[in-house]
């Protein structure tokens, strides 16, 4: 049975080690919560930032809407963009409609290393149930 030499084993832990390293950033989406709920015609604000890069990573980041398309900084009349902050970007979805609802995504990639957030955004159904008497309703043809 073939034994690895010593240097093969330490070689394999620094390989590790250094995976471990580079895979060590984190993602945090402000506010934390998973499924967010909002009104109709409301607006809503997520920020996605990351930690424990160093400034010579190279880092890239975008948010995904719930029909996978990267959305887009800032431009114009947007009502879903996003905005650059330190170590992060600040997503606005304004004057929310039923095909805002679904997964928006933030993707990280440090050093080609993928980490991904994401939250689920609903609407607030509000229904309304009006019960008319027929003693209080008058029809006239």
């Amino acid at each position: 049975m073939a034994r690895l030499p010593v240097f093969g084993v330490a070689s394999i832990f620094v390989i590790f080690a250094h995976f471990q390293v580079l895979n060590s950033f984190t993602v945090r989406l402000t506010p934390n919560i998973k499924e967010q709920t909002s009104n109709l015609g409301g607006s809503f604000v997520s920020t996605c930032s990351y930690d424990d890069v160093s400034p010579s990573d190279n880092v890239k980041i975008h948010w995904t809407d719930p029909y996978n398309k990267t959305i887009k900084d800032v431009d114009g009349n947007q009502r879903v963009y996003y905005e650059k902050v330190h170590s992060g970007l600040k997503l606005f979805v304004k004057h929310i409609n039923e095909k805002d609802t679904g997964k928006y995504s933030c993707r990280v990639v440090v050093n080609g290393m993928p980490k991904e957030e994401h939250f689920k955004l609903t609407l607030l159904h509000i229904v309304l149930h009006i019960r008319i008497l027929s003693d209080m309703l008058a029809l006239t043809i």
